[in-house]
C-alpha cells in the first residue's frame, strides 16, 4: 500500500471519534433550535471541521513502522543527536506550556527515560520503516524536518525499547 493511502487509512481510523462528537453536536443543535433536516449536511459538515482530525494537535498517529531493533545504535551518539535537532524545542521538561506549541507537559525527549517511556508513540508519529512511514512530527512548519533516514534510526533505536513477544507468547524487554 502507498504512503499516501495508508494515511489516508490511519487517519480516517484516527478521526472516527471526533466524527462522532461532531455528529453528537449536531444532534444536540437538532433539537434545540428546532432546525430542519435541510440543513443537516452543512451543520454536521461544520461539526467534522470544527472537531478536526485527533483536537488541536496536528499530530496523526500512524502504524508501526516495523523497525527492528538494531542494539549497536547508542543514545548518547545516535539518538540524542536527532532529538536535540527536531524534538526538544518543544518536548524538554524546561520548556513552559505555553512555549510547547500543544506537546503535553509530561512527554519529553530530552532523556533516555522518556524516550523508552514513549517509544511506541514515537515510532508511530516519528518512525519510518518496513511497514509504515510516519511523518506527522515534527510538526510542518516548527523547523526543520528529519530525512527518511534519520527517522529509520530513530525507528530502529525505539524498536529496542518496546516488549517483543517470543514464539511462545511471553514478552520481554531488550536491553543494551
Amino acid at each position: 500500500m502507498p504512503p499516501a493511502t495508508r494515511v489516508c487509512a490511519t487517519r480516517a481510523t484516527t478521526c472516527r471519534a471526533p466524527r462522532l462528537r461532531a455528529a453528537a453536536y449536531a444532534t444536540f443543535v437538532f433539537s434545540r433550535f428546532q432546525i430542519g433536516p435541510s440543513f443537516a449536511p452543512w451543520l454536521l459538515a461544520g461539526a467534522v471541521l470544527q472537531a478536526g482530525c485527533g483536537g488541536s494537535s496536528s499530530e496523526s498517529v500512524g502504524a508501526a513502522s516495523g523497525a527492528t531493533c538494531d542494539s549497536q545504535l547508542s543514545y548518547a551518539e545516535d539518538v540524542a543527536p536527532l532529538l536535540q535537532r527536531y524534538c526538544v524545542s518543544c518536548h524538554a521538561a524546561d520548556v513552559p506550556l505555553k512555549q510547547r506549541h500543544g506537546a503535553p507537559g509530561d512527554i519529553n525527549f530530552d532523556g533516555e527515560q522518556g524516550v523508552s517511556e514513549h517509544a511506541q508513540h514515537i515510532d508511530q508519529v516519528a518512525g519510518v520503516g518496513p511497514e509504515a512511514e510516519n511523518r506527522s512530527m515534527p510538526p510542518t512548519g516548527f523547523g526543520p524536518v528529519p530525512s527518511d533516514e534519520e527517522r529509520a534510526l530513530l525507528a530502529s533505536y525505539v524498536a529496542c525499547q518496546l516488549p517483543q513477544a517470543t514464539p511462545g507468547g511471553h514478552v520481554h524487554e531488550h536491553t543494551h
